[in-house]
C-alpha cells in the first residue's frame, strides 16, 4: 500500500511538471497536444482555477488573521477574495471598487462606536501635531500625544481651513464616506500623534484613499465626472500598472495601522477624556473687494 501511494505520488509529481512546462507561453502546442488526446481542456483549466481560488482564500485569511474587529472579518475575507479575482483579470475599476469596500467596511465599523465619536469631537480644534518637548534637563524627548504644538488644527489638517468649522460639527457616523476615512487615518492609522514632519506621508496616504474612493464613485454611481474627478481617472488610468500596487499598498497600511490603533485606542480615549473641547477656527473670508479709497483715514 505504502509503495502503490509513493508510486502515484510521483506519477503526480510528473504529470505537475509536464503541466508546468506546457503552461508557458512557447509551448502552447504541447498543452493544446496534451488537451486533444485526453479531452480534459475545460478539467484541467478548473483544477487549475481551483487550485488559484484556494491560494487566494487562504492569502485573505490570513491577511485578516491579527485583525482585531472580528465579526466583519468574514465580509472582509470576500472582499479581498473579490479584489484578487479582479485584478487576475486586469479589471481595474471593480479591483479598485473591491478595495474601497474593505476600507468601507473597517471605517464605518469603527465610526459606529460611540467612543471612537467622543475622541473625534472632543479633540477635532486641538493642534494637529505633536513634537519633541524639552524637559528640565535639557534634553529632548520623543513625541508623545500630550505633546501637542502650533495652532494648526486637526479639523484644517482633514477638511482644509474653509471647511473645517462647519465639518467639524456633528458625530463621526454623519461624516461623508471620505471624510470618516480620514478620521480613521488621524486618529486610529497615525493615532492622533502626527508629526509635523510628516505632513507629506500622511497627505500621500490622504490622496491615495481619495484616488480609491474616487474609482469607487466612478464604478458604483455612472454619474458624469467633473473635471476634477476626470483628472484623477486620466492620472490613474495612464499607470493602472502602477496603481495595482499603490492601491494594494495603501489597503496594506490601512489594515496593518488599523489594527495597532485600534490595540492602543484606550490611550487616545484616556488622554480626550482628560482635555477641554476647543472650538475650530471659522474661516477668515473676504467678501467682495476692497474699495481703498474708502478706508477711513485716522
Amino acid at each position: 500500500m505504502i509503495m502503490e501511494d509513493e508510486k502515484k505520488s510521483s506519477i503526480l509529481s510528473h504529470i505537475d511538471k509536464i503541466e508546468q512546462y506546457a503552461r508557458q507561453p512557447k509551448n502552447d502546442w504541447l498543452l493544446a497536444d496534451l488537451q486533444q488526446r485526453f479531452g480534459v481542456c475545460g478539467r484541467l483549466d478548473d483544477i487549475y482555477e481551483y487550485c488559484i481560488e484556494n491560494i487566494i482564500k487562504e492569502q485573505a485569511i490570513g491577511f485578516y488573521q491579527e485583525f482585531p474587529l472580528k465579526p466583519i472579518v468574514p465580509q472582509l475575507v470576500q472582499d479581498f477574495i473579490k479584489m484578487e479575482h479582479f485584478r487576475r483579470k486586469n479589471n481595474f475599476d471593480e479591483f479598485s471598487l473591491s478595495v474601497y469596500q474593505q476600507i468601507e467596511c473597517i471605517t464605518n465599523a469603527i465610526c459606529r462606536n460611540g467612543r471612537f465619536d467622543f475622541v473625534v469631537n472632543k479633540l477635532m480644534g486641538h493642534p494637529a501635531y505633536v513634537g519633541s518637548m524639552q524637559n528640565a534637563s535639557g534634553s529632548w524627548s520623543s513625541p508623545t500625544i500630550r505633546s501637542r504644538v502650533g495652532t494648526y488644527q486637526i479639523a484644517q489638517l482633514l477638511f482644509g481651513k474653509d471647511n473645517a468649522s462647519e465639518k467639524s460639527k456633528g458625530s463621526a457616523q454623519g461624516f461623508s464616506a471620505i471624510d470618516k476615512i480620514n478620521l480613521v487615518l488621524y486618529f486610529i492609522c497615525y493615532k492622533a500623534k502626527l508629526q509635523s514632519s510628516l505632513y507629506d506621508v500622511f497627505m500621500s496616504h490622504k490622496t491615495t484613499l481619495g484616488d480609491i474612493y474616487q474609482f469607487r464613485n466612478r464604478n458604483h454611481r455612472g454619474s458624469v465626472p467633473t473635471e476634477w474627478q476626470q483628472a484623477i481617472y486620466d492620472r490613474v488610468n495612464a499607470q493602472k500598472g502602477l496603481y495595482y500596487v499603490k492601491f494594494l499598498q495603501c489597503l496594506c497600511f490601512f489594515v496593518e495601522n488599523v489594527t495597532s490603533g485600534i490595540t492602543s485606542f484606550e490611550e487616545l480615549y484616556d488622554y480626550a477624556m482628560e482635555q477641554s473641547q476647543i472650538d475650530v477656527k471659522p474661516s477668515l473670508k473676504v467678501v467682495g473687494k476692497i474699495d481703498l479709497n474708502n478706508i477711513p483715514k485716522r
